[in-house]
């Protein structure tokens, strides 16, 4: 097991700044029912790090040392609705006025093969730290939002860091299913340039990824498509030589290149008529260079239309990606990926009829489908803030 700083995971080492969902009568209340007769409770997760980026909040979830029986009991006790949703990984979840709470207990690993670890239940705050895959996911914040930080996790968070908890590369091998987390977790938190171990333990272990459920990897590729800039985390994973292993279709990324260009460079889509407006036509196109270097660096042409021989996009196919379960894959309602999970596609097979700058009504929507997937909910007056699927990042 990966140890923490000496004494970090015993005593606080900052303060939340303040937030409406920590004081809301919901949160209060879940609180002191799990409090009740000296019971322990912290937050972790996403609300913990978003909350210290002063970021909106979407998903609350909490850790506590009780037993889910007991996190169960003392809910009922305090009449409120609370679902098993998760009793074999230690999870109840909460229902208050409209409200969800993820309530786990902690745990730790007694094997691991790649896929799924078997943990047993633990009161030690540090050993459930440990099992978590990042540094900055490894920090929680108890109700009166004291921050604890038993692996450095908030000098990561603040300078734009996702580093693994220990080793990438014993992380990764621990559960696969983490080295595409890290491309998530990269796309909401980090920035350039990514960690060189991470990246390294990454494209090595790529092709283990086929040892993963079709719906594991399906399901984590969804959520790096709602980061605020998918192109890019796309791009990268294909420079890492990983996308190859979980989605072959997304080969010819000539479209992807001139969608990020439009993204990057002033260009939004409006209304139904999909006109692109270009608030400055001077930035250089991305196009290939002779060196092979990074395709962030990389720029040519001046004009996306005179970009498009050179993209490659008349080579894209037009069928859905099975991958990821779109029109010709096996998921989703009807054996089809969903609408809103078939637009987040649409970008990678679809982008074809660009002209002088305007995309062309034959695909209406597709320039503007990847900016739409990165949008924020709106913060409500009680500091709750609805999003369509969330962020992805709760865990």
């Amino acid at each position: 097991m990966v140890k923490a700083r000496s004494g970090a995971g015993g005593r606080p080492v900052g303060q939340l700044p303040p937030q409406p969902w920590l004081t809301h009568p919901a949160t209060r209340r879940v609180i002191a029912a799990l409090t009740a007769e000296g019971g322990e409770v912290r937050f972790v997760g996403g609300c913990v790090r978003d909350a210290l980026l002063q970021r909106s909040v979407n998903d609350i979830d909490l850790a506590t040392p009780e037993r889910p029986e007991l996190v169960l009991a003392r809910l009922a006790q305090a009449s409120l609705r609370a679902l098993p949703t998760g009793l074999a990984h230690g999870t109840v979840t909460a229902l208050v006025d409209g409200q969800t709470f993820e309530i786990t207990t902690l745990r730790r690993d007694v094997a691991c093969d790649g896929r799924r670890a078997v943990v047993a239940y633990t009161d030690n705050w540090a050993e459930d730290a440990a099992r978590r895959d990042f540094t900055i996911n490894a920090l929680s914040a108890d109700p009166a939002g004291s921050v604890y930080d038993p692996f450095d996790g908030l000098p990561d968070l603040h300078h734009g860091r996702v580093r693994f908890v220990g080793s990438p590369r014993t992380r990764i091998e621990e559960d696969v299913l983490r080295l595409l987390r890290y491309f998530r977790f990269h796309g909401w938190y980090g920035r350039p340039p990514p960690d060189r171990e991470a990246l390294a333990a990454c494209r090595a272990l790529a092709p283990r990824l086929a040892t993963l459920s079709a719906e594991r990897v399906r399901d984590e590729l969804w959520k790096i498509l709602l980061v605020p800039d998918p192109a890019s985390m796309l791009l990268l994973m294909q420079g890492e030589r990983v996308l190859a292993h979980v989605l072959p279709e997304a080969g010819a990324f000539g479209c992807l290149r001139l969608l990020a260009w439009f993204e990057g460079h002033g260009l939004r889509v409006e209304g139904t008529s999909t006109s692109v407006e270009a608030r400055d036509r001077s930035p250089a196109w991305p196009s290939r260079d002779p060196t092979g270097s990074d395709p962030h660096t990389r720029h040519g042409n001046a004009c996306p239309a005179a970009g498009l021989a050179e993209s490659g996009c008349q080579a894209v196919p037009r069928r859905g990606s099975a991958a990821l379960g779109g029109p010709s894959g096996g998921h989703g309602p009807n054996g089809r990926g969903s609408r809103r999970e078939r637009s987040l596609v649409a970008p990678l097979g679809d982008c074809r009829h660009m002209e002088d700058g305007a995309v062309s009504d034959q695909r209406k929507g597709c320039a503007g489908a990847w900016g739409r997937t990165g949008a924020a909910g709106r913060r409500t007056a009680d500091g709750f803030t609805p999003m369509v699927g969330g962020n992805g990042v709760s865990g």
